[in-house]
């Protein structure tokens, strides 16, 4: 494959974002396929892949025009072509696409081929246009391509279908959950970070006294864990789990935690990461005898709760645990999680050194009608709709105020307040419903974050099922490839009673580098509060000036809001750099404006209007949020005075 100037020229673009798939086509020496070339009725250059053409046997561009045609085409559309075959569709997509266009070739000998004899450069070369043969290397393509309120289509040939059948069920499978995690991850950026910046500054005190759970690694060492979720499958295992709870190591998410109370179980650590208020779980509730384990973000009620001892789990897949192990000089590498406490519960298990672990209540999916374990207090069912045909959660019946409480209890809302959000948190999940393969063959409902989950669990088993011996006791929930589905009797008729260990461990954090480092950031954030207020100033004079001339765009308002533009892209660039804190409000804080500058480039006043008003809002936030965070930093510092004076 050398001494090709068509090969050079589309490799010197495709070498641009992904340098690894040219060394591998420079590498192919021979073809193992049978690929051969073929014209079409109108004459146009064909490909058949062991004897299958891959484009249309009359016409190959009429072909790629009507499947472009039937696709939506504007600026938020993630468009993944699985095939490039001769080109014909990849050019439709490269050249008329206003999105981005991820094209991924599951034969490397097709691409290759079609690279040496067609002159894709041109097409190749486009800002948007990305090629790939490995999935890997698509997916983080994906994650980090991706922009706010997308929508991702995967489009291919009928040929491509017929070819490579099972792999392209896969393939669209695994961007199910690929897309699936982008949501989560977008909510949780737009909705959740800031939140969970704030929750993580005012813990610092009680981190202060929360060990790492790596502190106590290996404690129960090929010792048995359970690890206990809400799912409908809890109620058929808990008398179970009542007979042999001494034998094991409970580890249960707090959701589950009122249900094994009321059978008289206490886990031996309760796991909780949640930023909303989920205390009221444990109303009640005597926690007095259990550990917890939570994040540094996890909402302060939790921290404050009188555990028998509290231990601190900063995941490094939660990127506002940042600003904490920064602080702390913590390697959180370890510490993996997903966005379900069943995951982070998983992880303790094997960090405490158990060999066994068995899932309970970990369904994944809506069993039976149900979607929790009757002991939780989420009054959800899964029933049909009469009027639609289809699935849907709803409300049971009386269970309105108990799910209120659950989400709500603790917050100032009002009732009318908490109906709304009620409705809202129902309709979100109905949106996300879809089907995935029970371990009974079936067919189940579920939503697409318990379709990303298990896909998680899956990699779990994947890269630790070979040290550890992983079981699900659900047998009637979602298939958990990895894990061996038997009944819970089976797997603890066996065990033997286990001396339960106490954790006394002190936590090894230098207070005088933690308090360093927070002066350091105050410092830091006292300069962006600075630049945010120049901001104020100059939204001040864009305003007057407009008002002045009765809301026409003057060349001066225009000037200013130059000017505004320019200091939110200086901020945002140096302050990213300098400031962890000011980075991940800022990321959050500019999905709008990021969002608006892609639909509307700035070229008329409607567009400048709708840029200043997003602009006036980032800065108006920001500003509010940097100076409570700036506030509950200088209140962490003179508590780590009063620590070191207490000490000396």
């Amino acid at each position: 494959m050398k001494n090709n100037p068509i090969l050079d020229a589309n490799l010197k673009q495709i070498a641009r974002y992904n340098p690894k798939l040219c060394e591998k086509l420079m590498k192919l020496e021979s073809l193992t396929q049978d690929i051969q070339f073929s014209n079409t009725a109108m004459q146009e250059a064909n490909l058949s892949y062991n004897g299958v053409p891959l484009h249309d046997l009359i016409g190959a561009e009429i072909e790629a025009r009507n499947i472009f045609s039937k696709v939506k085409n504007n600026p938020l559309m993630m468009h993944i072509v699985y095939g490039f075959g001769l080109g014909y569709l990849f050019q439709q997509f490269a050249l008329n696409s206003k999105g981005v266009v991820l094209v991924y070739e599951p034969s490397l000998e097709v691409l290759a081929t079609t690279l040496e004899v067609a002159d894709l450069s041109k097409e190749l070369s486009r800002p948007n246009v990305y090629v790939f043969n490995d999935f890997e290397n698509l997916k983080n393509a994906y994650e980090k391509i991706r922009v706010s309120n997308s929508e991702t289509v995967i489009t291919f040939l009928p040929s491509y279908a017929k070819i490579f059948g099972e792999d392209l069920k896969k393939f669209a499978s695994e961007m199910q959950n690929v897309m699936g995690r982008s949501i989560l991850n977008e909510n949780y950026f737009k909705t959740r970070l800031r939140p969970a910046v704030k929750f993580v500054c005012e813990n610092i005190s009680y981190l202060l006294d929360e060990p790492l759970l790596l502190d106590f690694k290996d404690i129960y060492k090929g010792k048995t864990a359970v690890v206990v979720s809400a799912g409908p499958s809890l109620d058929r295992n808990i008398e179970t789990l009542k007979k042999y709870k001494d034998n094991v190591v409970i580890i249960a998410v707090s959701q589950a935690t009122r249900a094994l109370a009321q059978n008289g179980i206490t886990p031996d650590f309760v796991v909780c990461i949640e930023q909303f208020d989920s205390s009221t779980q444990l109303d009640g509730v005597d926690i007095s005898n259990s550990y917890l384990i939570l994040e540094p973000f996890t909402n302060t009620a939790m921290h404050k709760m009188n555990f028998k001892r509290k231990i601190s789990y900063p995941s490094c897949t939660s990127i506002a645990n940042l600003v904490w192990t920064n602080f702390a000089k913590i390697d959180a590498t370890p510490y993996v999680s997903s966005g379900t406490v069943s995951y982070t519960a998983l992880y303790s298990a094997m960090y405490l050194g158990c060999k066994d672990i068995i899932l309970i209540g970990q369904d994944l999916a809506y069993c039976d009608g149900k979607c929790y374990s009757n002991g939780t207090n989420r009054g959800l069912i899964c029933k049909e709709n009469p009027k639609t045909g289809k699935v849907e959660i709803v409300v049971a019946n009386g269970a309105e105020d108990k799910l209120k409480k659950a989400l709500y209890g603790h917050s100032a809302l009002n009732e009318e307040d908490k109906d709304r959000l009620l409705q809202k948190y129902v309709a979100n999940i109905n949106s996300k419903l879809y089907y995935v393969e029970g371990i009974k063959g079936n067919k189940l409902p579920t939503t697409a974050d318990y379709g990303s989950f298990i896909s998680q669990f899956e990699e779990f088993a994947k890269d630790y099922g070979d040290k550890l011996n992983l079981y699900n006791t659900s047998l009637e929930g979602a298939k958990i490839k990895g894990f061996k589905d038997l009944p819970l009797e089976n797997l603890l008729e066996k065990t033997e009673k286990l001396e339960k260990v106490t954790l006394t461990k002190a936590p090894k954090y230098n207070l005088n580098e933690i308090k360093t480092s927070i002066q350091k950031e105050i410092e830091t954030l006292n300069s962006v509060q600075g630049l945010m207020v120049k901001a104020e100033k100059l939204i001040g004079s864009y305003e007057r000036e407009l008002e002045k001339n009765k809301n026409t765009l003057t060349h001066q308002a225009g000037a200013y809001f130059k000017q505004l533009m320019i200091l939110y892209v200086d901020i945002s660039e140096n302050y990213s750099k300098k400031s962890m804190i000011y980075k991940l409000i800022n990321k959050s804080a500019s999905y709008t404006i990021l969002y608006n500058l892609r639909l509307h480039p700035v070229s008329d006043a409607g567009s400048i209007e709708l840029i200043f008003g997003n602009l006036k809002q980032y800065f108006t936030e920001v500003l509010k949020d940097i100076k409570i965070i700036t506030d509950t930093l200088e209140k962490k510092v003179e508590y780590i005075n009063e620590m070191l004076d207490s000490k000396s």
